[in-house]
């Protein structure tokens, strides 16, 4: 018997996902993909359709957040879909940058992150 109930995440880090005007920049040398998703673990990109990667493609770089502050990450690709990269994190984002992010979302945007 399992211990997750169907349709309970289960993934190990919370996912904090950002709507469209607020989205962060992970610049990558001199190429800024927006950052639609973090999380400790990994975070969630938009390709430029003129950059080519391949699953397992190593991605580092800095990501601009609101307020000026930067975190640099490093770590493989996991999955590409639909224009969106998944980064699986080696060098990743600290759970306060995380938590900091949620509170100004929560803060700016009440009902964003509410479920339906």
């Amino acid at each position: 018997m399992s211990d997750f109930r169907e349709g309970e995440q289960r993934r190990q880090y919370f996912r904090l996902p950002y709507p469209a005007s607020e989205q962060p920049v992970l610049v990558c040398g001199d190429v800024e993909h927006k950052v639609v998703e973090i999380a400790e673990g990994g975070i969630r990109v938009v390709l430029k359709p003129s950059i080519a990667l391949d699953v397992d493609d190593i991605v580092s770089g800095t990501i601009q957040f609101h307020d000026e502050q930067t975190e640099s990450v490093s770590g493989r690709v996991l999955r590409l879909d639909a224009g969106h990269a998944v980064v699986q994190l080696t060098l990743g984002i600290s759970q306060h940058r995380v938590m900091q992010e949620q509170a100004f979302l929560r803060k700016k945007y009440p009902n964003f992150l509410r479920k339906p």
